[in-house]
C-alpha cells in the first residue's frame, strides 16, 4: 500500500490513533505500534507491524520470518489474552518488547507493542536497537503503556 492509499484509507479514528502512537513513541523513545485486529482505524502499515530495522534484519531470512510469525501471531496472542496488564518479554531473536493487550468487555481488539529494545549483555548487536537507560527504564515504560 502506498502512502497515498494509506492516507485515503485511514479513518479519522485512525489518524487520531496514529498521532497518539507516534507521540507515545517520541515520549517513550521506542517504536510503538498497534496490531488492530478489527481494522478499526485503517492505520498505515508502519504503525501496525514490526518494521524496525533490527526486526527486518531477522525477518529477511525465511526461518527468521517463520519464527517471528509463530511467536507473535501464536504464542503472544494466546498468552496475552490472560494478561490484561501485558508483559515485557524477549522474542526468540533476543529483542525485548513491551506488549499490552487492548481488551473491551473481554473482546480482543488488538495489541500495543513498544520496542524492540536490547536488554542483553553488552552493546546491542544491531544498530538502532535501544538499550535501556537504567534499572527502572523498561518498567516505567510498561506502566505508561498500561494506562
Amino acid at each position: 500500500m502506498t502512502a497515498d492509499e494509506s492516507a485515503t484509507r485511514t479513518s479519522p479514528l485512525g489518524r487520531d490513533l496514529a498521532a497518539l502512537l507516534e507521540g507515545a513513541g517520541r515520549v517513550l523513545g521506542l517504536r510503538v505500534i498497534f496490531r488492530d485486529f478489527l481494522d478499526l482505524g485503517g492505520l498505515p502499515r508502519p504503525l501496525t507491524w514490526h518494521l524496525d530495522p533490527a526486526c527486518l534484519a531477522v525477518k529477511a531470512r525465511p526461518e527468521g520470518l517463520r519464527g517471528c510469525v509463530a511467536f507473535c501471531a501464536g504464542t503472544v496472542l494466546r498468552e496475552l489474552v490472560h494478561l490484561p496488564d501485558g508483559r515485557v518479554h524477549a522474542c526468540p531473536f533476543g529483542h525485548t518488547e513491551i506488549v499490552v493487550p487492548v481488551l473491551l468487555r473481554g473482546r480482543y481488539l488488538g495489541l500495543v507493542t513498544a520496542g524492540p529494545m536490547w536488554c542483553g549483555a553488552g552493546p546491542p548487536p544491531r544498530a538502532g536497537l535501544v538499550a535501556p537507560a537504567g534499572a527502572g527504564w523498561v518498567a516505567d515504560r510498561h506502566r505508561l503503556i498500561q494506562g
